[in-house]
């Protein structure tokens, strides 16, 4: 199977959901080292055994959006490296979440992510702000970037997905859609995180 098969077999399976709209083209499939490239769209690569499969995808319901980002492994891990960022970026993204609070700034919610990731050693292999906001449009504030000095109120919802990308190997990007609630936040995404429930069998 091909990045682009895999893109359009999740478009095909979403829309058949009373309700769900998405669009084809921003549902990103990016298997082997093309996940370290975050401008790549889904191409004619063909997954193999080991490879990671980086998930980015969308989709829109009664106005609102929603966003997520997930690392499948084929058959294995197949580099110790990748399974080393995974475990780093899980780590930074929980750091986040656990970060998210009314009354706390965007930057220093931005900041816990990415002293995570640079006290491991791969801060310069965090090429994007940490998150952004989800509503009525898939992009919007507050964006969680080390520039955004807005303040966190309830209500808001936005996104965490730090990232690690190491060219020629691949990349690792973990984001969930988060509510920041009166006493300090929810998470509205329900998949697991952990590496071994992300390791997928290959069919022969």
């Amino acid at each position: 199977m091909t990045e682009k098969e895999l893109s359009l077999l999740m478009y095909e399976y979403m829309i058949k959901n009373p309700g769900v709209i998405t669009d084809r083209f921003i549902i990103l499939v990016l298997g082997g080292k093309n996940s370290a490239n975050i401008h790549a769209v889904p191409s004619d690569y063909a997954f193999k055994e080991g490879d990671i499969i980086l998930l980015d995808f969308c989709a829109y319901y009664k106005n609102y959006w929603s966003d997520i980002t997930r690392c499948l492994f084929l058959g294995e891990v197949g580099n110790d490296k990748l399974a080393e960022i995974y475990e780093i970026v899980l780590g930074a993204n929980l750091a986040a979440i656990e970060k998210v609070k009314p009354g706390v700034k965007a930057w220093e919610v931005d900041k816990a992510a990415r002293d995570y990731i640079t006290n491991a050693g791969y801060g310069e292999q965090f090429l994007h702000r940490t998150g952004h906001g989800l509503g009525l449009d898939i992009h919007e504030e507050p964006f969680i970037s080390a520039s955004n000095d807005i303040t966190l109120t309830e209500g808001m919802v936005f996104t965490i997905e730090p990232g690690i990308y190491l060219p020629g190997i691949g990349g690792v990007r973990i984001e969930d859609d988060v509510l920041v609630t009166k006493e300090g936040h929810r998470v509205l995404t329900k998949t697991s995180k952990k590496l071994e429930d992300h390791i997928i069998k290959c069919s022969k």
